[in-house]
């Protein structure tokens, strides 16, 4: 529950965590010595995930744990979050993904959440990326349905007056761009998308950091990871990098300099 509120909240305290590691590794002076139940698991790994914590050693525990369990034990929502957690954590662990495939097979497409749905599908999209799926556990036709759903979402696109400096600044520098294109294989939406040069444009304002710091939050590194991966020439446009630009002119050249790294 702690980890759970951390991770809503987009806050971390490296202490704290550290100590309820100590506990669910058993260590009685942390408060441990109990077994760790289904949900925990579940929601300790999506806290890690959703904070991008690198715990190696926590995450191993946590996919031991998760292959001892019956897949009947594992709510569908507990299983979308560990399937979105492996991909975002990048933990390609053969046996815990081979269990999260097969646990996917066991849900009823129809009855899952939006957000669950999405989680699945950028997990699956991990796999084939990765050359992890497979078939043999988790039939095609179920993974094509899913991916049907989510492409056929709708949502309208939410640009803050960030974006659109950012926007506004890249049309005055005569490059012809597109704003919110969704990429048609991954569902992923482009902030700002340069055709002539296949390059993705992230703006990232406050919400995309954990809170306080500067350090990204694990849906904006999936993110970034697989628009990279997909084949796009990626710029991230921090909000205090362009906060930083108080003219026209530093913008412009703030986005030149990026774009010129890319060359």
């Amino acid at each position: 529950n702690i980890m759970n509120s951390m991770a809503r909240a987009d806050l971390s305290y490296e202490p704290l965590i550290q100590h309820m590691f100590r506990a669910c590794m058993g260590d009685k002076k942390a408060g441990g010595g109990t077994r760790l139940d289904a949900q925990s698991v579940c929601n300790i790994l999506h806290s890690h995930a959703s904070l991008n914590i690198q715990a190696a050693g926590w995450q191993r525990h946590l996919c031991a744990y998760l292959e001892g369990l019956e897949l009947r034990q594992v709510a569908p929502l507990g299983v979308a979050n560990v399937a979105w957690s492996l991909a975002v954590l990048d933990i390609q662990k053969n046996s815990t993904v081979r269990w999260t495939l097969g646990a996917l097979g066991n849900l009823e497409i129809q009855h899952l959440e939006p957000s669950m749905l999405r989680q699945v599908h950028q997990f699956l999209l991990w796999c084939e990326i990765e050359g992890l799926y497979d078939e043999n556990i988790l039939d095609k036709e179920w993974s094509s349905r899913l991916h049907r759903i989510v492409l056929s979402f709708r949502n309208e696109p939410c640009i803050s007056e960030l974006h659109q400096d950012v926007a506004g600044t890249v049309g005055k520098m005569n490059l012809e761009y597109q704003l919110e294109t969704v990429h048609p294989e991954s569902g992923y939406s482009l902030d700002i998308f340069l055709p002539n040069t296949n390059t993705a444009i992230e703006v990232d304002g406050p919400f995309h950091y954990m809170k306080g710091t500067q350090r990204p939050l694990g849906a904006t590194v999936l993110k970034r990871r697989h628009l990279q991966q997909l084949g796009y020439d990626l710029v991230s446009v921090p909000y205090w990098e362009w906060d930083s630009c108080s003219t026209i002119k530093e913008k412009k050249a703030y986005l030149q300099s990026r774009l010129e790294t890319l060359t």
